[in-house]
């Protein structure tokens, strides 16, 4: 995201925090670091990939694009949406609709 940020200049981006729920909104803009100041997402529980875009439709928005950063473990909406959605995923659970980017993680210890 701090690259999107960075390089791309969007208008905004929206930060949905979420597992089986919404648990945090964060608006961004472009030039804000996350690495500076990263926001608290909360979540950690079971997945549903809806709330956000219930949100979405809820809140009337078109986005360029809905990035999801996932395991790939959850509830996937019924039906694809109209705007595109990449999947940044971390295993290899195929998504039903969209486009996948598989990230590595690097883990520390």
């Amino acid at each position: 995201l701090d690259d999107i940020l960075t390089t791309c200049n969007p208008t905004g981006i929206t930060l949905i925090g979420c597992d089986a729920a919404i648990s945090s909104i964060h608006h961004l803009m472009a030039g804000d670091s996350l690495k500076d100041n990263p926001p608290k997402l909360g979540g950690g529980g079971g997945t549903s990939f809806r709330p956000p875009f219930e949100w979405v439709d809820k809140e009337g928005a078109i986005p360029s694009a809905l990035i999801y950063f996932t395991d790939m473990y959850g509830d996937f909406p019924p039906q694809e949406p109209a705007y595109p959605t990449i999947w940044c995923k971390t295993t290899s659970v195929k998504a039903p609709w969209g486009e996948e980017i598989e990230i590595k993680i690097k883990h520390e210890g």
